[in-house]
């Protein structure tokens, strides 16, 4: 959205050089938290058995738009300019929203809407012994 907005503003206006500074702030902020806040709401609702799996593919995936983002946003700036990377990124998070929106649909499918959140820690309960040694 952020990303729409600053193309908006570049085409229609002629941007003031702070404002711009303060959107790409903020396309920063809210673009490069998406892997932590994933990563977090994945661990939520996996079984403790297979969070490791489930953060090395999370990790691969990483590590591979990691190495294709740089190159496919300097082909993307180099045909439509500085707004380029702005493309890119409106392309590549609409292809993350489709993937959600299938995954959801996918997901409320299988296990029922509301199934799987782990929350906390499970409860256990701890045994107190409540005799005292005296010695006699």
């Amino acid at each position: 959205m952020v990303s729409g907005l600053m193309i908006c503003i570049d085409y229609f206006t002629s941007i003031h050089s702070m404002l711009a500074f303060v959107l790409v702030f903020v396309f920063g902020g809210v673009t490069f938290s998406i892997y932590p806040m994933s990563l977090n709401h994945t661990c939520d609702y996996v079984d403790n058995d297979y969070i490791v799996e489930v953060t090395q593919g999370m990790m691969l995936a990483y590590g591979f738009g990691s190495a294709v983002g740089p190159v496919s946003v300097s082909l993307t700036m180099q045909y439509f300019g500085p707004n380029g990377i702005f493309y890119t990124f409106i392309v590549s998070l609409l292809l993350m929203i489709i993937f959600m929106i299938i995954r959801i649909i996918a997901s409320d499918k299988a296990v029922g809407v509301g199934g799987g959140y782990i929350g906390s820690a499970p409860h256990v309960e701890v045994e107190q012994n409540t005799e005292h040694s005296s010695k006699e």
